[in-house]
């Protein structure tokens, strides 16, 4: 399992609070745990509180399965119900539900709309989804679990 060091990720997260914007955190939550039925878990719904959410990120790791669509789709959904312009920073290591189909790209576009942007952080080499990262608007490369922070800020600036 890889710790993820997000402290200056906090920053980020201060930065865009104390700027009038919400965070909300969501996680991949791999079947790797007993009970859990999907992949992904929402932490922490929007909130101002930036301590709160950089504590709660620092508490996350990687393993498993990263259920990456499954998780996009899912807080697409929920972001959409807010009815607002609304950005979603992924930080992942890859996607274990690639299906290869070439309309996948399109299925995630439709599926985010034209409110919802995504920006991507990668981590590590494992392969991209491009699915995922041809819908990006943004995409920054972290070869490694300290320069994810570096990365993040790069997007959210």
């Amino acid at each position: 399992e890889i710790r993820l060091s997000l402290v200056g990720s906090e920053m980020c997260i201060r930065d865009s609070t104390e700027s009038g914007h919400q965070v909300a955190l969501w996680n991949y939550s791999s079947p790797l745990n007993p009970g859990v039925t999907k992949g992904w878990r929402s932490n922490i719904a929007m909130t101002s509180d930036a301590e709160d959410v950089a504590y709660t990120a620092s508490l996350l790791g990687t393993g498993g399965a990263p259920q990456t669509r499954e998780a996009l789709f899912a807080a697409a959904d929920a972001m959409r119900e807010l009815d607002r312009d609304i950005r979603i920073v992924l930080i992942t290591t890859g996607t274990a539900d690639d299906d290869g189909s070439p309309q996948a790209a399109a299925a995630l576009q439709d599926r985010l709309g034209e409110r919802i942007k995504l920006d991507v952080v990668r981590v590590g080499d494992s392969p991209a989804d491009t699915a995922v990262t041809d819908v990006a608007s943004v995409v920054k490369e972290a070869p490694s679990a300290e320069q994810v922070s570096a990365a993040l800020t790069a997007v959210v600036d």
